[in-house]
This record gives structure tokens, C-alpha cells and sequence, in this order.
């Protein structure tokens, strides 16, 4: 199937964002979907709102639960060679409602899941079946990995996310999405519900929490009045209209507006994860399912730069140092052992670290770091002080500080003199 691009236009405020989106490859088998209604959405385009991962991949059917005749919508198509991958359902605000993660996801006869310990990864026989059901409605006889839509919500977003597709793999998928058939409760052919895509009046308006958004505007002032060049991170929880999955937490550092000839510099110990990028099974006993550290914008929520857990280089006491610079500092970073990502163009910065899926064993999971919301005015350096993620998760949570450009090649010197200096 050729691939389209589907280009909308939303005017925010002090320009127009543009979202180039393309319609991902994917079999129908029946209905009249009449072609792929998967929108493939890739986090390594800089305008890919809602704080992508540059090596993830999200795949979008955006529909009216209430329209047309049909009462269920069966996926059919095979686990992805990936790191994770999951099915998300958000209302159009861009809140999580629910979510199945692979290893739940009960494979076809025949067939094993590969996002389980013990089972082969490489297996050919790989395939699934998942039945997303209207509430009220019956699940078929017999039906396993059934995901039930609450009545309530009218306007649905039906999400795959995949992440770190293994190396041998052409695209950033790890393989096909799954086709998708428009079902009767008795299992007869049904009618496509209707695309949000016709309805864009009423999607914009929900979407304003992707851009220009208040929430992290307030957090991104208080943060830098209070701690300047120092970078604290925060487990930020108003995040309405950033599509958060339910599978990672995320904490927040607010870095300042004058970055582009400072370098940020952080540390921290960084958790076991799964390390599948060359084809490896899951062994189990991982802290993490899988990390990362990326750079993001408030205007756009889009992501300039991420660095994933497999690509880090490590310090000899098995930390790991970032360094957030211009590129030109890019081949002296490097050449001292340390790890580099740029910043690109970028309105009020944010440093974003990420966990997947962690452990319940793993104290030091972002998970476990209380949220911070709008805080009381007249305590607000207390509130903020008292549940920074560096409380909860040690040496697990990145700490440094934001140098000017002579500051860190000081820092960079002294490093190489006297050891590893945070």
C-alpha cells in the first residue's frame, strides 16, 4: 500500500503548528474501511507533539465510539520485534483510560508471546487476536485479550506504541500494525465508526494541552526562580493532553530559556533494563524495561534529542554522564568518554527521564517519587523541596548543573585531571 501523508493544520496561538502524519501500511481484512486506518506517528519528527521518544513509534486510529453500525473491533496481526509494545485507549483530551501491556496479551493457538520470559523472541509463529468491545456488549465466546471501552467516552484513541525496534528491522514498528475488523455482536461484518479526522472542530479544541500548555508553563517558572542553573527533576502530574502511558513514569527538569551556549550536565546511576536492540530474549530480574533521557519543548511538546538506555556509555564507576551542548562541543564530549545530545530550537527546555515497566523490587523507580501538582503559595520552595525525585530515588535520580560554555570546559579539564566530578 502507497504511503499518503495526511497534513493538518491548527493555528496555536503565535503561529501554525504543522503535523505531518502518515498512513501507516497495514492489511484490512474486513469492513469498509476501504484502506489502513492506522495514522503512523514517528517521535523522531521534531513536530510530533506530546513528548515522543525518538525511537518509539505510535500508530493512531482516532474514532466515534457512537457512530455507524458496529459493536466490536477485532485486531489481528503479530507481535512487533521491539522492546515493548503496547494498546492504549485515551479519551481525545489525551488522557490515559486504559492500556494492555505486551507480556498480558494472550497469543493465538499455535503461536507464543515473545515479550515473555523464557519464549523466543525470533519465533516465527508470533500472531494475536485482541477484541476491543463497546461496554454492554458481549465479548465473543471464548475471546481472550478483550479490551472494554466505557459508554462514556464518545470520542476514542486507539493506540499502539512501540518501542526500540531491533536493529535488523526496516522500520520503526518491528513489523506490521494489525489489521483491524469492524464487527456486529453477533461477529457479522459492521459499518466503520467514524473518523475523528472529519470531526477537526471538535479535536483541536481538546488538543490545546499539547502546546503552549499552562501547567508546565507554571512548573517551568517556579522550578527555574527557585533552583536557577541547578537541575532538579520533579515527578510532574498534570500532564491532561500529553497522552502519558500508563507503562512509564516520567520526571521533569526545567532547564533555562538562555541554553543555547550553556551545556547541561547531569549524572546519575543508571537502572538494569532489558537489552534487546540485537535481538536478545527477555531475561527477567531487570530493574527497568527500558530508560531514557530526552530533551523537550514546552511550545510544541515536541522532542529534539533522546538518548536510550543501550546506546549510553557508562563511567568507570558505572554511572553515566550526560552533556545537553552545541554541536561543536559534540566531538570533545565524546572524545572524554561522556555521553552528548544537543538541544536544537527550543522554547522553555525540559529534561525528561523516563521508566518503563519497572520492577516492584526497584525502590528507586520513578513510580515511587510522589507527584507535585499546583503548589500552596505560600509554601511553594517547601513543596517543591520536599519531594524532589532525588528524595525518593538516590543516586538512581540525574543530578548537575546547567555551565556556561567556559564553566564546563573548566569542568570538562578538572574531570579529566581529578576523576568525576557531579
Amino acid at each position: 500500500m502507497k504511503c499518503f501523508k495526511v497534513i493538518i493544520f491548527s493555528a496555536l496561538l503565535f503561529g501554525t503548528v504543522v503535523l505531518n502524519i502518515h498512513i501507516a501500511n497495514a492489511e484490512i481484512v474486513q469492513g469498509d474501511f476501504g484502506g489502513s486506518p492506522w495514522l503512523e506517528v514517528n517521535g523522531d519528527m521534531r513536530l510530533t507533539p506530546a513528548y515522543p521518544d525518538t525511537v518509539a513509534r505510535y500508530d493512531e486510529y482516532i474514532y466515534k465510539q457512537h457512530t455507524r453500525d458496529f459493536d466490536i473491533l477485532k485486531l489481528t496481526g503479530e507481535f512487533p520485534r521491539a522492546r515493548h509494545f503496547s494498546f492504549n485507549i485515551y479519551g481525545v483530551e489525551g488522557l490515559p483510560v486504559l492500556a494492555m501491556a505486551d507480556y498480558d496479551i494472550e497469543p493465538d493457538a499455535g503461536s507464543i508471546n515473545p515479550f515473555r520470559v523464557g519464549e523466543d523472541r525470533n519465533a516465527d509463529k508470533r500472531s494475536f487476536t485482541i477484541w476491543v468491545v463497546k461496554e454492554g456488549i458481549e465479548a465473543p465466546v471464548g475471546s481472550t485479550n478483550v479490551i472494554m471501552v466505557p459508554a462514556d467516552i464518545e470520542n476514542n484513541v486507539l493506540m499502539t506504541r512501540v518501542y526500540r525496534a531491533d536493529q535488523d528491522q526496516d522500520n520503526s514498528y518491528g513489523g506490521t500494525p494489525p489489521a483491524i475488523e469492524s464487527l456486529k455482536a453477533d461477529l457479522t461484518s459492521g459499518q466503520t465508526p467514524e473518523s475523528m479526522l472529519l470531526h477537526l472542530d471538535e479535536i483541536l479544541p481538546e488538543l490545546g494541552g499539547m502546546f503552549f500548555n499552562a501547567d508546565l508553563a507554571e512548573f517551568w517558572g517556579n522550578s527555574q526562580q527557585l533552583y536557577g542553573d541547578d537541575i532538579v527533576f520533579h515527578h510532574f502530574g498534570l500532564l491532561a493532553g500529553l497522552f502519558p502511558t500508563l507503562h512509564n513514569r516520567y520526571i521533569l527538569a526545567p532547564i533555562t530559556q538562555n541554553y543555547a551556549d550553556k551545556v547541561a550536565v547531569l549524572t546519575f546511576s543508571p537502572p538494569t533494563f532489558e537489552d534487546t536492540y540485537t535481538g536478545n530474549d527477555f531475561e527477567g530480574g531487570k530493574d527497568v524495561r527500558y530508560w531514557s533521557v530526552c530533551v523537550g519543548d514546552w511550545a510544541t511538546s515536541g522532542t529534539t534529542d533522546c538518548i536510550s538506555d543501550d546506546e549510553v556509555v557508562e563511567n568507570p564507576d558505572g554511572s553515566v554522564t550526560i552533556c545537553i551542548a552545541p554541536f561543536y562541543l559534540k566531538s570533545a564530549i565524546e572524545n572524554a568518554g561522556l555521553n552528548y545530545m544537543r538541544w536544537g530550537a527550543l522554547v522553555k527546555p525540559f529534561l525528561i527521564h523516563r521508566h518503563m515497566l519497572a520492577d516492584e523490587s526497584f525502590a528507586a523507580a520513578i513510580g515511587n517519587v510522589p507527584q507535585i501538582f499546583h503548589p500552596p503559595a505560600e509554601d511553594m520552595q517547601e513543596y517543591y523541596d520536599e519531594n524532589m525525585a532525588v528524595n525518593f530515588m538516590g543516586d538512581y535520580c540525574p543530578t548537575g548543573q546547567v555551565y556556561s560554555i567556559w564553566g564546563f570546559k573548566d569542568w570538562l579539564r578538572n574531570r579529566q585531571s581529578y576523576g568525576n566530578p557531579k
